[in-house]
């Protein structure tokens, strides 16, 4: 999985907002405050003899059972996060019931001990992710159309973390939508290396080499694709295509068939199963095909444009032959 952990504390630079409710001085506001104050809370709130009444016993129970399941299944931020709330009623009951809990020495000892661990790293975080500010950043810029300057940021991840794979398959992707294919292709191997069984990624490369008219290069690195991942219907559709460039259909023929078995949902792979019957003068199936994924591509897409107009083709032919004119379409 791809890392998410952010420090929300490298933001403060960006807003006097966040400067003003992130702050580590001895203690880390919020949450180093916060949660000692839950704690407490939870300390005092624990009475059997009247949680039942006020419903602090289903709290309790809600907060220890979530604790729980979170460090069995995966105790990261973003699944950490929503016991928040519920910390912040205990917290905030400690200090609404004012003096008359502070008198209990275990709760004074609850609330000592969680400003010490919930603190430690109030001086030094033991982990950090610059990369992600740059990350984040570049995202914003790349929504704006801003995008060398979105590389640049991109460009600025990789330095901080070289091992981070997703700054170079933005950077991979950014430059074939320009048509930079040794580009592209560049920042695709240098993915590939970090992570081979990067399914996307081996396809993304493949891509790259045959646009280059690297075909041996690219069908190589789609077969390593097919290979981790069998049902990969655009990666088996690509593979298909990639023997019908090398003018070998037939073997072809296999991948785009599986292509349109594993997904046949997706335009893509029936638009390849077309071309490569078409390659074959099989008519019949390739305008079948054809006229499936004209209908699956968005209106106004590329993709649609080109399966109708290989149909209109299609017909104008077979209208040639027979005699007879080809009737008009809307489209």
């Amino acid at each position: 999985e791809i890392p998410r952990n952010e420090d929300p504390y490298s933001y403060r630079d960006t807003s006097w907002i966040l400067a003003a409710l992130l702050w580590r001085w001895g203690v880390s506001f919020p949450f180093g405050i916060v949660a000692p104050l839950a704690l407490a809370g939870l300390v005092a709130a624990w009475r059997p003899g009247e949680t039942g009444r006020s419903g602090g016993a289903f709290l309790l129970l809600y907060a220890a059972t979530y604790a729980v399941s979170v460090v069995i299944f995966f105790p990261t931020d973003r699944y950490r996060l929503p016991i928040v709330p519920v910390l912040a009623v205990f917290a905030g009951a400690a200090i609404a019931d004012g003096a008359r809990i502070w008198r209990r020495p275990r709760v004074l000892a609850a609330l000592a001990a969680g400003l010490v661990v919930f603190n430690l790293d109030a001086f030094h975080p033991p982990e950090t992710w610059p990369e992600e500010k740059a990350l984040n950043g570049a995202y914003a810029l790349r929504v704006q159309g801003r995008q060398e300057e979105a590389m640049a940021e991109y460009r600025r991840a990789i330095a901080l973390n070289p091992r981070r794979i997703d700054p170079h398959n933005a950077l991979g992707a950014i430059a074939a939508q320009q048509g930079r294919w040794e580009e592209a292709a560049r920042h695709y191997e240098d993915l590939v290396a970090l992570a081979p069984d990067f399914v996307e990624a081996r396809r993304n490369l493949g891509q790259s080499y045959l646009a280059l008219g690297r075909v041996a290069d690219g069908r190589a690195q789609l077969e390593i694709a097919v290979g981790l991942a069998p049902r990969a219907g655009l990666a088996l559709a690509d593979l298909c295509l990639a023997f019908v460039q090398e003018g070998l259909a037939a073997p072809g023929e296999v991948h785009c068939r599986r292509a349109v078995e594993a997904r046949p949902d997706l335009a893509e792979t029936h638009m390849a199963l077309g071309l490569m019957a078409r390659s074959l003068r099989q008519r019949d199936l390739a305008r079948g095909e054809f006229e499936i994924a004209a209908r699956l591509f968005p209106r106004g897409s590329r993709g649609r444009d080109r399966a109708e107009e290989i149909l209109e083709k299609m017909r104008r032919r077979d209208a040639a032959g027979s005699g007879v004119a080809a009737p008009a379409t809307d489209d």
